[in-house]
Order: structure tokens, then sequence, then C-alpha cells
């Protein structure tokens, strides 16, 4: 573990080099640099303009990337999902409104919304719940913004279309449309299956201004999640990546394995006031701060999805809501890792133009998990990982 003042001194000089390659020149003139929120500018926007109270003397040059950000939005042909697309920048817009940030307005929102409307319709129509693709991101995006009617329609969906596992161990799924693979798929990742329903569930569920009852619905979810438990002590993890039928340990990450798995049934035994549900859900989140080697995680990156840094975000969340030390200790060994990571003393001018610079995959991401160290605060911004 780092000493406290030398990790200190490492955070603020990983945050300077992240905003001074944000900023940089080639950035701003990078044509080919993507919008959106996970993979592009917008996502960028997160944290350049959180960054502006850690270091006002960026405010001009982030200013200026806003604006340029918003000109190519006006001039661009944007699809409609939430990762990538019109629904994640608008969730984003909400996102810095809400926590008083900067206020940005679209003239035409009432035509994204009617737009968006319709995409959910023919999402639905084809099964396509995918938080980053699909129904559950524009879902997200429609309770940011209280459109309390569109959320009702997910709800009512995902009610009329769970299927029961007949088997011996019971509980509900549903099979989501692949968009990559073109086929309907059962998903068991908090990226892009049903843990991520699950998290948008308790959402609604512990909501007052919401007068929907869950419980019966979480619980059938949850009790099927864990039909895909396998052996942990021969596998190395609770959980496989796909299936049972998988050859090894499923990776430690926020998007596929247990990790993700096991923090939104931990989420949703909070939401029901179910202590074994509770319980088992933090036996598995103990039992995989003892992953630590690439064999056990296959963490070789610092980004939020698959990286040190989603890990990370995770543990402190954890810890933020049980006050749990274990995971106190465990956030920051992968804090420690994500520095190690993320040192670039070594590249070129070229090289570091090359580095990757998304919310979710890159520095803008891995910069907010650094803000929030330095200030302490209660990481608002992992909603946009389905976390909160």
């Amino acid at each position: 573990m780092l000493e406290s003042n030398i990790q200190l001194e490492i955070i603020h000089k990983r945050l300077t080099e992240f905003s001074e390659i944000l900023l940089s020149e080639k950035t701003h003139l990078d044509t080919k640099l993507p919008l959106g929120l996970f993979n592009g500018k917008f996502g960028n926007l997160l944290f350049l303009t959180n960054l502006v109270d850690y270091d006002d003397s960026v405010i001009d040059s982030v200013q200026d990337y806003l604006c340029e950000s918003i000109s190519d939005f006006n001039e661009g042909n944007l699809n409609h999902t939430f990762s990538n697309g019109l629904c994640g920048i608008l969730f984003l817009t909400e996102y810095l409104k809400a926590n008083n940030i900067v206020e940005i307005e679209f003239p035409n929102l009432p035509e994204f919304k009617f737009f968006l409307s319709n995409k959910l319709t023919k999402d639905l129509n084809e099964g396509n719940f995918d938080y980053f693709h699909g129904a559950l991101g524009i879902g997200k995006y429609f309770y940011k913004c209280n459109e309390k009617e569109q959320v009702l329609r997910i709800i009512e969906f995902l009610k009329n279309t769970a299927l029961e596992n007949t088997t011996a161990n019971g509980g509900v799924f549903w099979e989501n449309f692949d968009v990559t693979y073109k086929k309907k798929t059962i998903n068991i990742s908090l990226a892009h299956g049903i843990p991520s329903v699950l998290r948008f569930l308790c959402l609604i569920h512990t909501d007052p201004n919401y007068s929907v009852d869950l419980s019966i619905l979480i619980s059938d979810v949850v009790k099927f999640i864990f039909t895909y438990e396998w052996n942990s002590s021969e596998m190395g993890s609770f959980f496989p990546t796909n299936s049972k039928s998988d050859s090894r340990n499923s990776r430690l990450a926020w998007c596929y394995g247990d990790l993700g798995i096991a923090y939104s049934t931990w989420k949703a035994g909070l939401a029901l006031g179910n202590t074994n549900m509770i319980n088992k859900s933090l036996d598995i989140l103990l039992f995989s701060i003892k992953r630590k080697s690439y064999e056990d995680t296959f963490i070789n990156e610092a980004g939020l999805c698959h990286g040190s840094a989603g890990v990370a975000a995770i543990y402190r969340r954890i810890y933020l809501e049980s006050q749990i030390e274990d995971f106190k200790s465990a956030y920051e060994y992968w804090l420690d890792i994500t520095l190690k990571l993320t040192d670039y003393n070594f590249c070129s001018d070229l090289e570091k133009s090359a580095i990757d610079k998304s919310y979710l995959n890159g520095i803008s991401g891995i910069g907010m998990l650094l803000l929030s160290h330095i200030n302490k605060d209660n990481q608002s911004w992992d909603e946009f990982l389905m976390l909160t």
C-alpha cells in the first residue's frame, strides 16, 4: 500500500496529466473522436467539468471543450443508445444540472424525448433491454428526468415478459436480444444482462415517487441469478462469465463476473430487507477481495469497465454504504494498482495521444475515481454504471 502522502502526490500528478491529454490541441482537433457518453467527448466532459473545482486554471479550456462538443452534437447524427448515443448525452446533462455543475440546454429536447420514446417502443418489441444499447438505458434517462409514464412502460414490459425457470431452483429471467450476434441470449452480466434489470427494478421499488411493489419480482430474479452459482473452491469464482459450461473463472470487473452480479443481489437484499440475500451476497463480495493475481482477475488495465478502477469504484461504493473495513482496504489496494497502471512517464507524445480518453475504458472514468478520492465525496457519478 502506498503511503498516503505519496499516494496523494501521485493522484495530483495523474489528474494533471489527464487534463493535459484531454485538453491538448491534438484531442481538440481529433475529428474521429465520438461524441457519446461511454466512448467520446461527452463522457470526457463529465470528468472535465468536475475537474474545474479541483483546478480552476482549466476553466477556460473546459469551456471551449464544452462549446465544441455542443457544436459537434448539433451537427452530428447520433443513435439513441445510452452508451454512445442521444439518451446517454441527455442523461449527462441531467446529472450535471442536478449536481449544480453546469446547465446545458437543448432547444429540441421535446423532439429528442419523442424520438427516444419511439426507440423505446422498438427496443421493447424486439426484447432488447440491454443497458448500453437498449431499453434500460433509455429507461435510466427517463427515470432521471421524471418521465414516470415511460418508466412504467418498462416495468410493465418486464413483468409481462419474465420467463419462469422450470427447474427445481425456480426464479424468473429474460432473454435479451444481443445486438452483436442478432439473437436472444441469457446474459448474467451487470453491463448487459439480468443484474442490470435487477438494479433498475430496485431503483423503482425503493423510490417513494413510484407506488410499485416489485418485491416478488425482485426476489424471483435473484433466485434465478443464484442458479448460475457453481463451485467457487474449484472454479475460483462464484459465477461463470456466461454459463456453467465455461471452463474457467469469470473476471473480476464491473462489467462481467462475481463483482457486478453480487453487488446487484446485495442491493436487492437491502431493498427487500432480506438478511439471507444480503449475507450471501456479502460472502461472495468478501471472497472476491482475495482475488488479486492476473489469473484470478484478468486485470491488466485501469479502466472502469473491466479494469482496476471499476473494481476500486465498486469496493468504495460498498464501503460507503456498509462501513465494512475490508471493502475500504480492497478499494485502497485497487486504487494503488490503478495508479501504477496509469504511469505514462515512459510514453512518447505519440503514445500519449493514443491513450484511451473515454469514461468507460479510459482516463475520464479513472479521473472521476481519483477526484472522488481527493474530494472524499459520495461518488455520485457511479449512477452511470448502475451502482446507484
